[in-house]
């Protein structure tokens, strides 16, 4: 990234106000929909794991009991085809479930953005990506010098 193009998104950054939740969820619905196969698997993994089998089943109508029905759930692997009988609606409702008990949870899904080219590559993401640095800066410590 050239130095012009990251002192537009620092200035655009800094100015997002606070984002309603609501649109932090839809954002990761869209991205999971414009994601590739082995995206949204990892995207799913990363929403799924702080869930126990109770919650994976109640989310979406049970949409994702099937990854809870396979032996060895607790240590569970999205399978490929699993991603395209989920679709951004049931995602939507998961990482709102997620969001409520742990938006930091939501943040995890930097780094997985973050090593995927393709999937950083969508305004969907790099919008996504924005709020949630924005967001995470804003949960932060304060620094020693503002104690």
């Amino acid at each position: 990234m050239q130095n012009a193009d990251k002192d537009d998104l620092k200035r655009s950054v800094e100015g997002l106000q606070k984002v309603p939740d609501r649109v932090i969820v839809e954002l990761i619905a869209k991205a999971y929909e414009e994601a590739q196969p082995m995206m949204r698997r990892r995207l799913l993994e990363h929403l799924l794991r702080p869930l126990g089998i109770l919650s994976m089943m109640g989310v979406a109508n049970g949409a994702f009991a099937r990854v809870c029905e396979r032996p060895g759930w607790s240590d569970f692997s999205i399978r490929l085809e699993d991603t395209q009988k989920i679709d951004a609606s049931e995602v939507l409702e998961l990482a709102a479930y997620v969001q409520q008990f742990s938006a930091k949870a939501l943040h995890g899904l930097l780094q997985i953005f973050g090593t995927s080219p393709s999937l950083a590559s969508t305004a969907t993401a790099a919008l996504l990506v924005a709020i949630l640095l924005r967001h995470t800066n804003s949960l932060a410590p304060p620094d020693d010098e503002d104690l």
